[in-house]
């Protein structure tokens, strides 16, 4: 950032420059928009709604108070953003507590709802989301981000669009390594490789070998499909699931990342932001602060020959159908997709989208990753793709309630029951069903009811 000029400083100066058309009185047909006035037209940013609501999602672990909020304050006042923090579904089924699908059908519609790519097909078949498909021309997203997110929908219509995406690897211990005398972990090892690696660094009840954050993170790599248990996948799965588990005996109970920048794990295959740390709102969780002498490497895969990286963890922006400030939401992403705003998230640890985000990878590493690797940002593995139908987050909620009984701290039981996964399964695949069928009830008689 300039020296001298505060942030408000810097979003008056937006202002002045950068001007966003109001949308309902040009729909550009296709490509980027070579039609607007760059003349200042500062009246534009200005935002008809008194209060404006933002559901944000927790979940993901990149959290509002940081990389939404000072921006908005800074270019539309403070007062009007409320916002709710929500959990996946299911987080606490004993008190529902923020739970997604229940405040679904409880409260009502937010103007701007903020969302991991995850849940995208879940907001789609319930027709939550209106089309912002006339915002394409004014973003300068990366083709194969908004590709991605077109691909879930069945009219390959644009239902949200992409706000970030968090970084995932495989984060090491350089001391425990040394201590061990065993190499360092290196990029595009398979997870045969890395299990063997976690064998000759395994030392129980001083440390974890290696430890897991996101179980969907692996699942996107094969992927899995809940309606069938009997394919190939679901095989993979139950051996890797196997393996996890075989490494772990013995060893203490661990929270990924976490316990990594406490210094008691010495690999973790982990996304830079979860929700089980949220490491900007948890100082412990912010691996620029720790004390542990770490590196990173690329996110292992199952077959070298054929390696397929997890499918991008994206924050997306999407626009309810049943928002009372449509307007005031589309000019919102407009500001959020700026390269101000990015550039500073960026910055933050939330990965940009934008077209020339390659380009800030150097200041982005000398912020978050000094003297770190940086070559597991690439993305010349092909990622997964997840089977947005099946939302893997289930996928890992299962296998953290399922597979791991912890009795305690230092002595834990952990198991693998496919008959209890089914019954899970099951039972998810029938609320989400009921979900969809309550919003899509919701949003029709919404619709008649304002004649839209």
């Amino acid at each position: 950032m300039p020296n001298g000029l505060t942030k408000r400083a810097i979003a008056l100066y937006l202002l002045m420059l950068w001007p966003l058309v109001l949308l309902s009185a040009c729909t550009p047909e296709s490509g980027k928009n070579e039609e607007i006035d760059l003349s200042p037209q500062t009246d534009e940013m200005e935002l008809q709604a008194d209060y404006f609501h933002i559901w944000w999602d927790d979940s993901f672990g990149a959290p509002y108070e940081t990389l939404m909020k000072p921006h908005l304050a800074n270019a539309f006042g403070e007062t009007r953003f409320d916002a709710f923090g929500f959990m996946r579904p299911f987080y606490n089924p004993s008190t529902k507590t923020r739970d997604l699908f229940q405040e679904l059908l409880r409260k009502p519609s937010p103007d701007l709802i903020v969302f991991d790519s995850m849940y995208l097909s879940f907001f789609i078949e319930s027709n939550y989301l209106a089309p912002v498909d006339h915002l394409e021309p004014y973003l300068a997203v990366e083709d194969a981000a908004l590709e991605e997110v077109r691909t879930v929908a069945p009219d390959f219509s644009l239902y949200a669009i992409p706000y970030g995406e968090s970084v995932y690897g495989l984060f090491y211990n350089k001391t425990l390594f040394d201590l061990m005398d065993v190499p360092y972990p290196r990029d595009g090892m398979t997870w045969d490789e890395t299990f063997q690696l976690a064998s000759q660094v395994k030392k129980p009840m001083s440390w974890v070998a290696l430890d897991m954050d996101n179980f969907s993170l692996v699942a996107s790599q094969i992927p899995l499909r809940l309606a069938d248990f009997d394919e190939e996948s679901w095989l993979k799965w139950d051996q890797f699931v196997a393996q996890f588990l075989r490494q772990r005996e013995g060893e203490a109970w661990s929270n990924g990342i976490w316990y990594f920048y406490e210094g008691k794990v010495a690999m973790v295959a982990a996304s830079l932001m979860d929700y089980t740390h949220s490491y900007l709102n948890n100082v412990s969780g912010d691996l620029r602060l720790s004390k542990v002498d770490w590196d990173v490497v690329s996110f292992p895969v199952f077959s070298a020959e054929q390696p397929v990286a997890p499918a991008r963890r994206m924050l997306l922006l999407g626009v309810p159908r049943m928002a009372e400030n449509k307007e005031d939401a589309y000019k919102i992403i407009q500001y959020l997709l700026t390269e101000l705003v990015q550039r500073e998230n960026m910055r933050l640890g939330l990965l940009s989208v934008r077209d020339e985000a390659d380009a800030w990878a150097e200041e982005f590493g000398a912020a978050y990753w000094s003297d770190k690797s940086t070559s597991f940002l690439s993305r010349s593995i092909p990622t997964g793709k997840y089977d947005y139908g099946l939302d893997k987050q289930s996928i890992h909620q299962l296998a953290t309630e399922i597979i791991f009984n912890v009795d305690d701290r230092w002595d834990w039981t952990l198991r693998w029951d496919q008959d209890s996964v089914r019954r899970k399964v099951m039972e998810y695949r029938g609320k989400r069903a009921d979900v969809i069928g309550q919003l899509r009830e919701k949003v029709a008689e919404y619709e008649r009811y304002r004649g839209g």
